[in-house]
This record gives C-alpha cells, structure tokens and sequence, in this order.
C-alpha cells in the first residue's frame, strides 16, 4: 500500500512537471517568435527581463495546475466516500433481509418454491403466512429499487449490479412472487417495475407447472435464466449482465504472479489492466445463492 502510494504521488509530480515545462517552452519560443519590426520575425535574443517574466507566468500557471489537480483529487475522494457509504448502507439492509428471511424459513418455504398446483396455491394464499411471505418480497424490491437506482446514477459499478441480478432471478424463482407481482408493481420506479415485467414473461413462457423429470427441469432453468439476464443487459445497457453467466461458470485455479510496484501502480490507476488468473469451466450449474457481491 505505502509504495503504491509513493507512486502515485510520483506519478502526479512527474505530470505537473512536464506540463509546467511544457508551458514554459511554449512561452519562451511564443516569444522568440514574436513580431517586433518589419515584415518577417525578429529573432532578437531574450533579454534577462525577458527570461524573468517568462520564468514567472511559468510558475504562476504550474502553481494553478497544482492547485486544480489537488482540488480535483479531493472532489473525487469525496465522491468516492460518498459512493461507498451509500452502498454501504444498501449491503447492510440487504443482511437485514437475509436475517428476517432465515428466521422465517421454515414459514416462508411453502411460497419459495418455483411451482404450485392452483389448489395449493389457493390453500397457502390464505394462510397467515402468506403475509411473510409478502412482507419479504417488499422489503426486497425495495432493496432492488434502490440498487437500479444507484447503477442509473453510477453510485455502484456494471459488475456490483450484476452479481444482485442473480438475487432478482432467484425472487422471479418463487411461484408466490410470480403471482403477487401485479400487486407489488404499481409502487416502484421504472426500472423494477420492467424488469420484473420482463422476468415474469419469460417464467410464463418456459410454463408455469413442473416437468415431468428433473432433467428437463435443470434445462427450462438454464433458458429462464440465460433469457432473464439478457433481457435484464439489455435494459441496464449494461454488457456485464449478458456476460456475467458465461464469467462465473469458469472457476479461478490459479492466481497470477505479483507484479512489482510500478505495476501494481498503473493497475491501481487503471492504465493497465490486471492480470487475470488462470480458469477452468466450472463441472456443473447449480442454483445461485441469491446473495448480492458484497
């Protein structure tokens, strides 16, 4: 951390140092050039006053560069505590919901499944626990309004909004939230209410009762799910989404070298990209976890 700091300020001294060089120049040949007489440039040499003044507007613009640049730097550092506090508090009301959800497991099952006979949907829609069960799927989708919300404004990156998109599948997943949905769209902003359109769609059009073997089950999921997350990419814009299936079925087997410290520099500035470990295809899908990257 401390030598990737030192390079960082090194990196900003040596940009401030050119470009005041480069302003110096610029003034000193503006200056050679000068038309003082006749019908041509007058290359007459300069004059110590001369030097002097040129010397001074240098300095005076490389001491406004320093300025800006460190005025700059602390706007971004704002903006980026202030970006992290915001997701902060977004992955701590998410833990909320994971705990109101394991203390009401066993309650909560019945309605979590992805398919229901009409009779037991009709018997579990009346019982008391219906009323958990819908009192986690807003606490949810107030979590996913939230979490569009702050990728529209840039507060969170494409990949941190993609590892959520599994979390919407797996709400898309329960046969209860499938059939309260017109219930629930009508208080959220655009971006939910489309996406869980569109989710809903492609639920009802995979069928909406079980298949007769697992196989076939495991494959109408695969199709739900790739159909899902690129409608989901294509109303985000964002390609992360259409390629977050294809990236997580491959499993890191071995990290890359350590670079040294310039290196490590121009990554942590983004001028070079990090090495990516070596991976290996995952062996076989399994349901996500549901649970967004923290």
């Amino acid at each position: 951390m401390q030598d990737t700091s030192f390079w960082r300020w090194l990196f900003s001294a040596a940009r401030l140092t050119i470009a005041a060089l480069c302003v110096l120049a610029t003034m000193a040949v503006i200056r050679w050039l000068v038309v003082t007489r006749g019908p041509g440039f007058d290359l007459k040499p300069l004059t110590t006053p001369d030097l002097i003044s040129i010397a001074a507007g240098a300095i005076a613009l490389a001491a406004f560069l320093v300025a800006f640049w460190f005025n700059r730097g602390a706007r971004a550092d704002g903006a980026r505590i202030e970006k992290s506090n915001a997701y902060l508090n977004l992955e701590i009301a998410s833990s909320e919901v994971f705990k109101y959800e394991a203390e009401m497991e066993a309650r909560l099952h019945p309605y979590r499944t992805v398919y229901a006979a009409p009779a037991e949907r009709a018997r579990l829609a009346a019982m008391p626990d219906a009323k958990i069960a819908y009192n986690l799927y807003f606490q949810t989708l107030n979590l996913f309004e939230i979490c569009a919300r702050f990728r529209r404004q840039n507060i969170i990156e494409h990949q941190v909004f993609a590892s959520w998109v599994a979390w919407f599948y797996d709400t898309l997943d329960d046969w209860y939230f499938r059939e309260m949905w017109e219930d629930f769209r009508c208080n959220y902003t655009d971006d939910v209410r489309d996406i869980f359109d569109l989710g809903s769609a492609i639920f009802a059009a995979h069928g909406e009762s079980a298949p007769a073997r697992a196989a076939d089950e495991e494959e109408r999921d695969r199709a739900r799910k790739q159909a899902f997350y690129e409608a989901v990419a294509g109303h985000m814009q964002c390609t992360e989404i259409g390629r977050w299936l294809s990236k997580t079925s491959e499993r890191a087997v071995e990290a890359p070298v350590l670079r040294g410290p310039l290196m490590r520099a121009l990554i942590s500035f983004g001028i070079v990209a990090p090495p990516p470990p070596k991976r290996l295809p995952v062996s076989s899908p399994t349901r996500s976890a549901g649970t967004p990257d923290t």
